[in-house]
């Protein structure tokens, strides 16, 4: 993502890039809400399946696949560059059901 411009990402959006920069004021802004929001969605997949007792269920994680799959490609790419969010990096609460 260092060698992408906003505009290129705007455009991939199909919005304009003066509405991203609106929103998110900066590239490093609009990839640390992305981060925010796969976190986020991965954690609330993993809420769901403990409080709702899915752990044990067969069919919930392939429910679900596409997007844990989606989100940890995406957490995993992001990891792998510079400036890691150590925080964000660590996928491996789906295995530990007990990493809350």
């Amino acid at each position: 993502m260092d060698g992408t411009k906003i505009r290129d990402i705007a455009r991939a959006a199909g919005v304009s890039a003066g509405l991203v920069r609106h929103h998110f004021g900066s590239k490093e802004a609009l990839r640390d809400a992305c981060d925010s929001y796969a976190l986020d969605r991965l954690m609330r997949i993993k809420e769901q399946a403990l409080l709702e007792g899915h752990m044990a269920d067969p069919g919930f994680l392939p429910a679900v696949h596409p997007t844990v799959l989606s989100l940890y490609r995406y957490s995993r790419g992001r990891c792998s560059t510079a400036r890691p969010r150590p925080h964000r990096c660590s996928m491996t609460w789906w295995s530990s059901p007990s990493n809350g």
